[in-house]
């Protein structure tokens, strides 16, 4: 309870500062959007659980004890379930990678989804366990296909299921169990950042919110003695990433300074000013 109000009073305190610098309460949606939303939480956790293992080989594993457990006759009723429910979750984990890697992109096939409205109420669509369409588009032909993704099934099958049904019915399961495993989130050494928050969230939070946060830039060295600019790592800004990060990724940002946010802003202006050469 302690922990849960001091969580709560930290959040005021980062939303205060934040309204100090003329951050409303929609463009501190747009930064939740940036700091979680955005990010691939499947494969975030995926990759925390199983490491170097990618979805396809949990999956073939998932088979291999389902099959184990068929014939096997002595493990107790009570030790069967656990191990179950512990296939099922890395069955689930695998596959919510896989799905998530398939959009946008499948191969030649370009996907996009949408929630199905459940009911209108007072003129507006209500989604209450909403069925998802997915729409496939062959890149090269515009061959289009579509498939309903029930989104509560009266049955009781699985969401696994019902996904892994609707990819079949769009004829790409093939692709989705072959896909190649992408550029890691998550780093293989435990104190290193993770290439998802260095390559990714940092940046685009930090261009973001420097707008917000201009203030007269200290001059470094005559050359630029009559020059006037905008600082490029104002204190503040740095002090407000690293709180809204260590709130969000506490497990990423417990133990990071302001220090080390600047590093890696740094890397990135000067990834973003390096021409990139002409072709020949």
């Amino acid at each position: 309870m302690v922990q849960t109000q001091s969580q709560k009073t930290d959040s005021r305190g980062i939303f205060e500062r934040l309204q100090s610098h003329g951050i409303a309460a929609d463009e501190f949606g747009a930064i939740l959007k940036i700091v979680a939303l955005d990010l691939p939480q499947s494969t975030l956790f995926f990759e925390q659980q199983f490491r170097d293992s990618t979805p396809q080989q949990v999956w073939r594993q998932t088979e291999k004890w389902r099959h184990l457990l068929a014939t096997d006759f002595i493990l107790s009723a009570d030790q069967r379930k656990d191990i179950e429910k512990s296939i099922a979750l890395a069955e689930m984990l695998a596959w919510n990678v896989l799905r998530e890697m398939s959009f946008p992109r499948l191969g030649p096939w370009h996907l996009s989804c949408a929630l199905l409205p459940t009911s209108i109420k007072n003129g507006q669509p209500v989604y209450l366990y909403p069925s998802i369409e997915v729409v496939a588009i062959n890149e090269t032909t515009q061959e289009e296909r579509r498939v309903v993704i029930p989104g509560r099934k009266a049955d009781g099958t699985s969401p696994l299921e019902a996904w892994r049904t609707g990819f079949e019915k769009l004829g790409l399961l093939e692709l989705v169990l072959k896909q190649r495993p992408r550029k890691r989130s998550v780093s293989r050494v435990q104190v290193r950042p993770w290439p998802v928050y260095t390559q990714v969230v940092i940046p685009r939070l930090y261009e973001f919110m420097l707008p917000y946060y201009r203030i007269r830039g200290h001059v470094w060295s005559e050359k630029e003695e009559n020059l006037t600019r905008d600082a490029y790592y104002p204190k503040d800004l740095l002090k407000d990433m690293l709180a809204i990060l260590q709130q969000r990724h506490p497990q990423a940002f417990a133990f990071k300074t302001a220090i080390d946010l600047k590093s890696v802003i740094q890397r990135h202006r000067e990834r973003r000013s390096t021409p990139i050469p002409k072709s020949p």
